[in-house]
């Protein structure tokens, strides 16, 4: 079935009908030696919450009884809620395992579901909790719980499921997912399914498509095990996706607070990341950024002192107006993409959009590409600079959609300076001498896209 050579198999699985072992996927160990680390002290509290914590594991079939002569550390911590969670210290055992790597580089993009397209947003129920280790591994996931006052010897158990922590459970869950998705995908080419983690999306041009598809998907993943959680099923808009909000014909992130209490490096490239994750979408330009990159200039050290600026500060607040107030569209499945080339007086970005001219604003913007914030050299000229964002867009744009781009450069690259322009003779060799390609395909009433970007 779905297992590739060296796979092993757990005690249970539901397949057309029949109770089958599930498909596991074993782990690579850098030695055989058994790691033991011993467990630390905990206070009688805390001992009396990890055995109830531990019994509940023990009943749900996650963890067993075992002699295993591997060990590492558990304890627990109190959540604001007041109820207690299991956490298992498995740093000495990640350091040897082999890493698998990340499957995929990215999120998928919500720009790219089709405008009107009905969804339905799915959530795996304690997904790592239903996928099983392979049998040769779970000794290795050892722990042990101590007793009050060693009044008792310790007990002792292993994870004979995914443990929280393993470095390579997040590789397995994806991997585990997609193959019980595999064979709806199949049966439905024309339904669009994004998958990532535990979060399922499902969209089609009709609603009674995408109903026998979810009733198929939830089916195919009970077989192996997986459920999905009623109370997170979203069937109306707007539909919340890995941290974006999707309504009929726009997508917009979800709240994003931008923390500006900032005293360290840290605390600065906190803001970037959390930044950097909305900016293809919104349009945050690198000379918005300016100020918040030049603060990570200096100690590299990441508790090394820093302080906002006054330009940093008013950048923040720049961005944080665009998030509150800005939009992607979700593309029409009727139209390629094209890929706009924008001159700015600093360096020229993209935009990867559509232009539709039955629309009342016929230009919609699917997702912007930047140049990176340094040049990979001292000197880059104007038209280099043109290429590698040319070279980049069209990278995404295979990316998102097989088709690529459409690109019309002689339209859509203006100078932002005239002065600029006739010191740069490069510059209008650029547009003319690269070509039109499509150029037929668009009215001659597009506007120049630069009037649509905030500078």
């Amino acid at each position: 079935m779905f297992s590739a050579p060296g796979e092993s198999l757990s005690v249970h699985r539901i397949f057309n009908g029949v109770t089958e072992a599930r498909p596991t996927i074993p782990l690579q160990w850098l030695i055989n030696e058994p790691v033991w680390v011993d467990q630390w002290p905990l206070t009688n509290e805390k001992i009396r919450a990890l055995n109830d914590l531990v019994q509940e594991q023990l009943q749900q079939g996650h963890i067993v009884p075992t002699t295993s002569p591997w060990n590492t550390p558990v304890f627990v911590i109190k959540k604001k809620s007041g109820k207690w969670r299991l956490l298992h210290d498995l740093r000495q055992i990640n350091a040897v395992i082999e890493s698998m790597g990340a499957l995929q580089p990215g999120l998928p993009s919500p720009t790219m579901i089709p405008a009107n397209w009905p969804i339905i947003v799915m959530d795996l129920k304690d997904c790592f909790f239903t996928i099983p280790l392979a049998s040769q591994d779970c000794p290795r996931f050892a722990f042990s719980v101590p007793s009050i006052n060693n009044s008792e010897p310790m007990q002792r158990y292993h994870w004979t499921v995914l443990p929280q922590g393993m470095k390579n459970s997040p590789t397995i869950c994806q991997i585990y997912v997609a193959r019980a998705l595999s064979g709806v995908r199949e049966q439905y080419p024309q339904i669009l399914i994004y998958h990532y983690m535990d979060d399922i999306l499902i969209a089609g041009a009709s609603v009674d498509n995408i109903q026998l598809v979810v009733k198929d998907t939830v089916q195919a993943l009970q077989k192996f095990g997986l459920e999905v959680a009623p109370e997170k099923v979203q069937k109306e808009l707007p539909w919340r996706y890995l941290g974006w909000k999707i309504m009929e014909h726009a997508v917009e992130p979800q709240r994003v607070a931008l923390k500006w209490e900032v005293s360290t490096l840290n605390d600065v490239q906190r803001i970037l990341g959390a930044i950097n994750w909305v900016r293809p979408l919104l349009g945050i330009t690198n000379d918005t950024l300016q100020p918040l990159f030049d603060l990570l200039r200096g100690d590299s050290a990441l508790d090394s002192k820093r302080i906002l600026t006054p330009e940093a500060k008013e950048a923040l607040a720049h961005i944080e107006q665009a998030i509150q107030s800005r939009q992607a569209h979700r593309v029409h499945d009727r139209y390629g993409l094209q890929l706009y080339i924008i001159n700015t007086i600093t360096q020229p970005l993209a935009l990867l959009g559509q232009w539709v001219a039955t629309n009342n604003d016929p230009l919609l913007l699917i997702e912007w590409v930047f140049l990176p914030y340094q040049p990979v050299k001292t000197i880059t000229t104007r038209v280099e600079m043109f290429a590698m964002l040319i070279r980049k867009g069209r990278k995404r744009a295979v990316q998102l959609r097989e088709q690529g781009p459409r690109w019309i450069p002689a339209r859509c690259v203006r100078p932002a300076l005239e002065k600029e322009n006739q010191e740069d003779t490069d510059k209008p060799a650029l547009a003319n001498d690269m070509g039109t390609a499509d150029a037929d395909d668009h009215n001659s009433s597009e506007p120049h896209v630069n009037d649509n970007l905030e500078q």
